[in-house]
């Protein structure tokens, strides 16, 4: 029955829009989602990831490079947008601007080792990958289709200095702690599946005092933290406390808050030591 509603969403929005140019369907988050593009009149075309039954919500966007004599998308076929490349200038998510600011005062010359949870379509990995030093990137993600999207649609490619995982962030990090390993930067973008929760982003289990504890013991001497909270409702009440929570663990002169609106909050925090 899934299979069968899926496909006649999928006819509606093809017919509805000649953007999109390919979809991939999730078992694990019982969604599909789509591989569009767009070409705004001010700047550069765009890749995006939406969700199918709702296109207008955009999971991740990210600019591309211009065909060659600026073709418009419009007269190219689905796999000629697919095959363009991203371009390598795609800057970091303004989620993660406190974060910025702790990597601008890293050495340019040391490749710091960087832990993510939640690939979602690999646009911060992206940009991490693309940094002028290369980190250690290990990556974190508990389901497979987003692997899938983010290798074949939007540019990431493993090598020795970076890795996608499938598992659970939690009890990858929590493995890491007990075996030593240790992180100059953490990034938390893992959102749950709970649809009553009025925290969406993280997940229940990242709530934990358990885990503010797992996340600053895996830090490296100097090393930040950050996260992307949101939710729904009286959502704010539950991120107020967990921010509390990591000022109580990591000193509050120590962490910071990047509002991106009364129910979505980036906390990053520096691990003193």
């Amino acid at each position: 029955m899934f299979r069968v509603f899926v496909v006649l969403l999928l006819l509606v929005h093809l017919v509805a829009s000649k953007w999109i140019d390919a979809t991939v369907c999730s078992p694990l988050q019982k969604d599909c989602f789509g591989i569009a593009h767009d070409e705004p009149e001010n700047g550069p075309p765009r890749r995006i990831l939406t969700i199918i039954d709702d296109y207008n919500n955009y999971v991740s966007v990210s600019d591309l490079e211009a065909p060659n004599g600026n073709v418009s998308l419009a007269t190219m076929t689905s796999e000629e947008r697919l095959a363009l490349p991203l371009r390598k200038v795609n800057s970091l998510s303004s989620l993660f601007k406190p974060l910025i600011k702790c990597l601008d005062s890293q050495p340019t010359n040391v490749s710091l080792d960087m832990f993510t949870i939640g690939l979602g379509a690999g646009s911060v990995d992206f940009y991490l990958n693309n940094l002028l030093t290369r980190p250690n990137l290990t990556s974190v993600e508990i389901d497979p289709t987003m692997k899938e999207i983010a290798t074949k649609y939007f540019g990431l490619v493993e090598d020795d200095l970076y890795r996608i995982i499938i598992g659970d962030g939690m009890d990858f990090l929590e493995k890491a702690s007990n075996d030593g390993t240790r992180f100059n930067v953490m990034i938390i973008d893992a959102c749950g599946n709970d649809t009553e929760a009025d925290l969406v982003c993280p997940p229940a289990s990242f709530l934990s005092k358990k885990f503010t504890k797992i996340a600053f013991t895996t830090l490296k001497n100097g090393g930040a933290i950050s996260m992307n909270l949101r939710g729904r409702g009286k959502a704010n009440k539950h991120i107020q406390k967990f921010i509390r929570q990591f000022e109580k663990q990591f000193g509050t002169r120590n962490c910071a808050t990047e509002s991106m609106g009364s129910t979505n909050i980036v906390l990053t925090c520096r691990a003193s030591k």
